[in-house]
């Protein structure tokens, strides 16, 4: 069967045949988001979401919007800032504190107001509003936030439109190398390294960077890690150290996640030998060429 999800307004069925049954979804001009309102088939999440081609009367109110960046965050250094740039924040700019959000949408003849975790409201004609918010991205800590906020007219609640604002960080955990081995005779190095709560936050919990140095030198390595298997936050990383040039290495296994924390763990020392052995061969202490003929290598 089919369920009807409607977030702007119930649903309502108003007529019923031998076929067919009529069902009322009433949404925002142009809306079409499926987390808002859509039709789900049994046992899924989805299956049906609004599609429709309609124009809007000149003289209808127009369906609120954000606009611009959508939302800026006041930071700890007094500077307005767009969401997009704290949706993944790398632990390398942590500490940062954000203390109030700005909400940005289209001027409308009307009052409106912002809604989700902060609200605040717009007055006709005016295109922002703030609000407090708290996010506190200190060393050692990890947070997640997915918020999805709206701008609606306030005497016609249905006219609204929504947005996801998402902000992720994570400085509580490093990748954990837990074992590295070298197949000398296919020039393989295989580890096995794990983090916690891999594949969460829409899968930015989860290791992205693999590479060698080489400690001798302080350099980086050429091979790459390629992720062979990833079971329950469990990786297993293969490097092709036949790519890497001759000589001896005293290699250093580094993986980053997401959020740039490194982990990085002594192997020791390799040596990579790729020419091939040559033999040099003399009769009478002189060389043997193409014309010389040994009769018995035991007087060699």
């Amino acid at each position: 069967g089919l369920q009807f999800i409607n977030q702007y307004s119930a649903p309502k069925e108003i007529a019923v045949d031998s076929t067919y049954a009529y069902v009322e979804m009433t949404l925002p001009y142009g809306s079409i988001n499926g987390d808002m309102a859509r039709m789900a088939n049994f046992g899924q999440w989805g299956g049906y979401y609004p599609s429709y081609s309609l124009v809007l009367n000149p003289s209808a109110n127009q369906t609120p919007a954000f606009a611009g960046t959508w939302v800026d965050f006041l930071d700890d250094k007094g500077n307005w800032v767009k969401w997009k740039d704290f949706e993944s924040v790398a632990s390398s700019r942590l500490p940062i504190k954000i203390s109030r959000l700005r909400f940005n949408v289209e001027a409308r003849p009307f009052a409106q107001e912002i809604g989700g975790k902060a609200t605040c409201t717009i007055p006709a004609g005016k295109t922002s509003c703030e609000a407090p918010e708290t996010f506190d991205m200190a060393l050692g800590t990890q947070g997640y936030n997915r918020i999805l906020y709206f701008v609606r007219s306030i005497s016609n609640p249905i006219l609204r439109s929504e947005e996801w604002i998402m902000t992720r960080w994570d400085n509580k955990q490093l990748p954990v190398i837990n074992s590295i081995s070298y197949d000398e005779t296919n020039k393989q190095l295989d580890v096995l390294a794990s983090l916690e709560g891999d594949g969460n936050w829409f899968d930015s919990v989860s290791l992205r960077e693999f590479y060698l140095s080489d400690k001798n030198t302080g350099t980086r390595m050429s091979p790459t890690g390629v992720i062979k298997s990833r079971i329950s936050g469990n990786y297993t990383i293969a490097y092709d150290l036949s790519r890497q040039s001759e000589g001896k290495y005293n290699v250093e296994v580094n993986i980053r996640d997401f959020f740039q924390n490194q982990t990085n763990k002594t192997f020791g020392e390799i040596a990579l030998d790729n020419t091939p052995p040559t033999v040099a061969i003399t009769f009478d202490g002189k060389p043997v060429k193409d014309d010389t003929v040994v009769y018995g290598l035991e007087n060699l």
